[in-house]
């Protein structure tokens, strides 16, 4: 487990320009993409559902090849460092993986239907932004549920694994210590998805999957997690399970 302590041999200096350019190059490049997608917008030709497919397909891909050419191409990184290590795979993983999907899944909706009968109010809906809710509806009801299940149940958690867990987490494991590094980058992944009020869900999710990259090492592992859990929250709200 400690070996991701030794990542590099290069001196143990913190560059922090490298970790920020992570977070905000990615951005900065879509932004002529976003740009003009709001101009389509506003001419009449694409609706508001484009915004969604955006988030969930564009930003992940910037945010990998932003890695890739700023990071991994430069420094030289190995992509093992990262965690693309040969697939060992093992029937259990996919056991591990679909039960604490279901479970995180169970705990939101046991502790959501919990306050609205204590406090008579949802609390993962105090202050929630309305424009994530009004994009998730619009994807929901412009493109079939394969395409959303592809943009948010695959795109998106692997470029947000490459991203947040074999660069950021990386980073801070290079110099910090396990628990500074898990609750570090959780906090950088809750506050990257753009919805405050439900921070708390995102840095528990954010914490998860630091935890299970350090105990595999695996890209992969976190990717079946992370791909399993949104699959199911798309298909809840598609088919209307809660």
């Amino acid at each position: 487990m400690d070996e991701l302590i030794q990542i590099t041999d290069k001196p143990i200096k913190k560059n922090w320009g490298e970790l920020l350019s992570y977070i905000f190059l990615p951005l900065l490049f879509t932004l002529p993409v976003f740009l003009a997608f709001m101009a389509l917008f506003l001419f009449g030709v694409v609706n508001l559902s484009w915004f969604g497919l955006l988030l969930i397909t564009v930003l992940p891909v910037c945010f990998v090849f932003t890695f890739y050419f700023y990071g991994v191409k430069p420094r030289k990184i190995s992509l093992s460092e990262i965690g693309f290590y040969p697939i060992r795979f093992k029937w259990w993983w996919i056991l591990i993986t679909i039960a604490i999907a279901v479970t995180a899944l169970v705990v939101i909706y046991l502790v959501s239907t919990g306050s609205q009968k204590l406090f008579g109010k949802d609390i993962f809906e105090i202050g929630r932004s309305k424009s994530h809710e009004v994009l998730f509806n619009d994807l929901m009801k412009y493109f079939p549920a394969w395409i959303v299940i592809l943009g948010i149940g695959i795109i998106g958690p692997l470029g947000e694994e490459i991203i947040f867990r074999g660069a950021i987490y990386t980073w801070f494991r290079r110099y910090y210590n396990v628990s500074f590094s898990v609750i570090s980058s959780a906090i950088i992944f809750a506050i990257l998805h753009l919805n405050l009020p439900q921070i708390i869900v995102g840095i528990i999710i954010g914490c998860t999957l630091a935890l299970v990259f350090e105990k595999t090492k695996s890209i992969w592992a976190c990717f079946a997690l992370h791909a399993i859990y949104n699959t199911s929250v798309v298909l809840i709200v598609y088919f209307n399970i809660f």
